[in-house]
């Protein structure tokens, strides 16, 4: 039992290092348009994007958190590539559909910093557990979602209370490398993952917290929560949790 997970663990340990190297390359070749907020709170509008356009390919940055804070509330009119939340910068996610590139990420938290994604209708204060109303959004993640993940030192927290979806086609990390932390809650809505769900992870630590919606793992993977030397934690007091392959709790 010990040496298949000795195996297994090396090989997840040097397939992310190609993806990271590949994700590199293709970094390089995308733009960062950073977030600036300048003409009002909408993601449509070009005038709020640090290169004057809304981002069409590039990765679109959002590492503040200024009085305008980025948000979406129709269908983007342009899809990015990466979207990352970063250096204390908010992305509220009230209406809508909203998505990274083929095959690239969303990162919350990132470079040592924190940031947050509410996919909720922010507008509105209620008292479950996002501490939102319910909105409209939906996001397609096409790559994997990382919340407080893939780096030392990040933060990210993600709250969902919506009418739509949450698809991420690739793996979902809540809470993964030294030092970061990950809070991801549910509150209504559907989150589907294709792939591995890690809550916890190589010495990062993870909550995954639900009080109602639907949490479905699509693909072959498994699930854990607690790996690693990590800390991983799944509260649910209430929705409807369906995995198509093993959990493994600690």
């Amino acid at each position: 039992m010990g040496g298949a997970y000795r195996s297994e663990r090396f090989w997840l340990q040097v397939l992310p290092a190609v993806v990271v190297i590949s994700c590199a390359l293709s970094a390089a070749n995308a733009q960062d348009n950073f977030w600036t907020g300048t003409a009002s709170t909408d993601w449509n509008t070009a005038g709020n994007w640090s290169l004057g356009n809304v981002p069409t390919g590039q990765n679109a940055i959002v590492d503040t958190a200024p009085a305008n804070i980025a948000t979406i509330s129709a269908d983007i009119s342009a899809t990015p590539n990466d979207i990352v939340v970063r250096g204390g910068g908010r992305l509220d996610h009230t209406a809508g559909t909203a998505g990274t590139g083929g095959g690239s990420w969303m990162f919350v938290g990132q470079n040592d910093t924190a940031g947050t994604y509410n996919l909720a209708n922010t507008g509105s204060v209620a008292g479950g557990i996002t501490g939102f109303a319910q909105g409209t959004g939906s996001l397609n993640a096409t790559g994997n979602l990382l919340v407080g993940a893939f780096g030392d030192n990040r933060t990210g927290t993600v709250r969902v209370n919506t009418s739509g979806t949450l698809a991420v086609s690739g793996e979902l990390f809540i809470g993964d490398s030294q030092n970061s932390v990950g809070d991801f809650s549910l509150e209504t809505g559907v989150l589907t993952v294709n792939n591995k769900i890690l809550v916890g992870n190589n010495r990062g630590v993870g909550t995954l917290t639900m009080s109602g919606g639907t949490l479905t793992k699509t693909g072959g993977d498994e699930t854990f929560v607690g790996r690693d030397n990590g800390t991983g934690t799944l509260a649910q007091s209430g929705g409807t949790v369906t995995l198509n392959h093993n959990l493994y709790v600690g």
